[in-house]
This record gives structure tokens, C-alpha cells and sequence, in this order.
């Protein structure tokens, strides 16, 4: 790449940031809200059974255009880390659409199985590996259910592996719907009576022996919502800290995410992602400490804490990245101090946009040692000349970089390419989370 198509993608960069990191901080500060469908599923008594959860987008797109295995991602994570399964059921059960790609994945055994039914929808190609995923998580302790279920004989392990099948009363004439009653009374199963819309059509799929009802006649899907406030960002801060000090430890590290549901789950996705060429899944964060190494997933956890930050422009998380990227590479190419702490330098010095909050009223909070407090605070000591040519370059004030002589061009293009590239893969991650 010649000096001049580099320094042509740095003006393009610079002129895509925010000059006022201030202004572009402001935006996006709403609390985030969540939305979960919810109709219940009544006993003969008229009893709540259960709930089945339904995905309900809140960008205004259609149900129908969401890939599957996303919405029943965003539903599980909703139920669980946002509005809280307590809140959704009570003590009932949970009852959640599954697709194909979700049955066979571990993804799932990372959510209680307590309270859950797992529901096989009607398309799902049944083999033996769709089987052998049923029964584990049988044997994990979740209920499998079969959606709209339409009953053949080869069909008949799928039965088996299940407890409750729901029939879809409108899509079976009288007689099938009589026939799949006695067909599946032969297996202990609970029968739910699907889309039921009419005061008699109730009492005769309650004559039929059926022992769970659902649909309209009983109640229509209820929409509730959730809202988050937005990201704690100096505990975001804090963990950054904490993730980067030199002195923490492999076991301390362990420690410090896997206390972090969400994070420790993000980063093993991180890493199965990122590392299936090595054909090995990795099934723990200390696994994944010692295939990959600290650096890699200090670096893992550091991207997807920072993702999280979502009432900020992604704009601002980008030049976090690429800023501290360019700290790291220039210390280490010029043998001042240490990467590790430049590149956390680098990370922090978008903090007071991140915060809304000046930098000398953040670092008193914060353990960060004086070369830290100086490069941020005036661009002084050990590090105050990388940072200060690192934000110069951003800007294109070509004099300023050629003054400070820290930054190279081949150092601007490696940081931008490696933060492409992990925002490329923290999208991967949320699309399979």
C-alpha cells in the first residue's frame, strides 16, 4: 500500500469521527426497552399452566422477517437477564419456540432448566442428531414439547422423547384430530389443544381428554415490556481497568469473567467463533485461558464490554478501539513503557465522552497509576506523546503527528484493520447469541 492511499484512508476515517466527542456522546442515552409476547396455557380447571413466549421486535419490522434461531435467542435472553423469568411466569412453566440450529447447539444449556419447555416446531427435520440433542437436554431436566404437531410413524421416537405435544385443532379435521388423541394416549404425553377460538370448541377438546388449552377464546398474547437503564459505565470502566492491570493473574482472570454471566457467555461464543479452525470447542473460560492464551481473551472481554456500552454511538466504541490499537502498536514499536498499559491509555481517553463526565473528575475513581493520570490529563510523561499523536492522526493534523514522531501510517492502517475485524466478529457473536 503506497504513503498516499494510506494517507488517503486516514483523512476518510478522520472525517468519518466525531472532531467533538462530546456531541456525538449525547446521543442515544434513552433506556433500552424490551418487548416479550406472552399467552397463557390453561389447565381443565382453567388453572395457568404455563406461558408460551413469543419474539415481539421493537424496531417496527415484521415478525416473519426475523430469522428464528434470533428471535428465540432475544426471548431467552429477555426472559432471563432483562425483565427476569419471575416476572414473565410467576412459578409456571416457559414455554419457548425452538428452531433446528438452536436444538442440536449447546447454546441452550447455558439458561436453568427449571421452568422451561422447550418447544420443537412443527418443520423441524427430525434425524438421529436432532434426537440425540432431545434427549440430553431431557436428561438436563428441561420439558420437550412438540409444536403443531402432526403425528406419522416415523415420527414415533420424536414422541418419545417428548412430554407434551400441542395439537393444532384448526389444521386437523374432526376425525384426525379424534385419531391423534387416541394415537398419542398410547404414550406418556400431555396433550395441549392449540387455537382454541369458541366457548365449544373448549368443552369438546375437554370431552376429548385433553389437558392443557390454548388460543383466543381463553386469552389472546399479551405484549409486556421492559426497560433498561443504561449502561453503569464506570463499572464498565472499572472492569476495563481490571481486565488490563499487568498484574492480574491467569486464575484472578478466570475469576473476574466468569462471575459475569453474560460476559463469560459472549466470550466462550467469542471463541468458538473465532477459533474453529483449531476443529476443538471450547466449553470454559479456563479452557480457553490456556488454548489461547490471557492477552487474547483480555482482548476478547475488552470488545464485548465494550459492545455492551449500547446507549453510546458505535462510532465512539470504533475509535476506542482503533485510539488504544495505535497506542499499543506505537509503544511497542518504540520501546516506551509497556503495550499493555498503552493500549489502556489509548482505551481510556474516550472516557470522559463514555462518561459525560470531564477526565480529572473520572480518574479519583479509578486505581490507574500517575503515567496513566498524566498522558490523559495533559498528554504528559511516558505516555502523553503516543496518545497525544494517536488523537492528532484522527484528526489529519498531519504537523502535529510529524512533531510528536509516534505515529507511523502503517500503525493507523494495522489498528483500523484490527478493529474492522473485531467489530465484524462481535456482530457474528450477537447474530449467534
Amino acid at each position: 500500500m503506497s504513503d498516499s492511499e494510506v494517507m488517503e484512508i486516514a483523512k476518510n476515517t478522520a472525517a468519518a469521527m466525531p472532531r467533538d466527542l462530546k456531541d456525538t456522546a449525547c446521543r442515544g442515552t434513552q433506556s433500552l426497552r424490551f418487548l416479550i409476547g406472552r399467552q397463557p396455557i390453561y389447565d381443565r380447571d382453567m388453572g395457568v399452566f404455563g406461558y408460551e413466549l413469543l419474539y415481539r421486535p421493537t424496531d417496527g419490522r415484521s415478525i416473519h422477517s426475523i430469522d428464528g434461531s434470533v428471535a428465540t435467542s432475544q426471548v431467552l435472553l429477555n426472559s432471563f437477564l432483562e425483565i427476569g423469568l419471575h416476572n414473565l411466569v410467576g412459578s409456571q412453566l416457559a414455554f419457548v419456540n425452538l428452531t433446528r440450529d438452536l436444538i442440536v447447539s449447546d447454546d441452550l444449556l447455558m439458561f436453568s432448566p427449571q421452568q422451561i419447555a422447550l418447544e420443537v416446531l412443527e418443520d423441524t427435520e427430525v434425524d438421529r442428531e436432532v434426537l440425540h440433542a432431545l434427549h440430553t437436554l431431557s436428561r438436563q431436566g428441561y420439558v420437550i414439547a412438540l409444536d403443531d404437531f402432526t403425528y406419522e410413524d416415523r415420527l414415533k421416537p420424536l414422541v418419545e422423547s417428548a412430554d407434551i405435544v400441542k395439537l393444532d385443532i384448526r389444521a386437523l379435521e374432526q376425525d384426525n384430530l379424534e385419531r391423534h388423541v387416541t394415537l398419542l394416549s398410547g404414550f406418556p404425553v400431555k396433550l395441549v389443544a392449540e387455537k382454541v377460538e369458541t366457548h365449544d370448541e373448549f368443552e369438546h377438546c375437554k370431552a376429548l381428554g385433553f389437558d392443557y388449552f390454548q388460543g383466543y377464546f381463553l386469552s389472546r398474547p399479551a405484549t409486556l415490556e421492559s426497560k433498561r437503564p443504561p449502561t453503569n459505565r464506570l463499572s464498565v470502566m472499572r472492569l476495563l481497568l481490571k481486565l488490563h492491570d499487568p498484574e492480574v493473574g491467569m486464575g484472578e482472570l478466570e475469576m473476574l469473567i466468569t462471575s459475569d454471566v453474560t460476559l463469560s457467555y459472549k466470550v466462550l461464543r467469542a471463541v468458538n467463533i473465532a477459533s474453529s479452525y483449531r476443529g476443538k470447542v471450547v466449553d470454559s473460560i479456563h479452557q480457553a485461558l490456556i488454548l489461547l492464551g490471557m492477552d487474547t481473551i483480555k482482548r476478547l472481554a475488552t470488545l464485548i464490554v465494550l459492545s455492551g456500552i449500547d446507549d453510546k454511538p458505535k462510532e465512539l466504541v470504533t475509535m476506542a478501539l482503533i485510539r488504544a490499537k495505535v497506542c499499543e502498536l506505537a509503544a511497542n514499536q518504540l520501546h516506551v513503557g509497556t503495550k499493555e498499559v498503552a493500549f489502556t491509555v489509548g482505551l481510556l481517553s474516550v472516557f470522559d465522552a463514555m462518561l459525560d463526565t470531564p477526565m480529572d473528575s473520572i480518574l479519583p475513581e479509578l486505581p490507574v497509576s500517575g503515567d496513566v493520570k498524566q498522558a490523559l490529563l495533559g498528554g504528559e510523561g511516558v505516555y502523553g506523546p503516543i496518545l497525544e499523536s494517536a488523537v492528532a492522526y484522527e484528526r489529519g493534523e498531519w504537523s502535529d503527528v510529524e512533531q510528536n514522531g509516534a505515529i507511523g501510517s502503517e500503525n493507523f492502517v494495522s489498528a483500523l484493520t484490527w478493529a474492522t475485524e473485531a467489530s465484524q466478529l462481535l456482530t457474528t457473536i450477537s447474530r449467534a447469541a
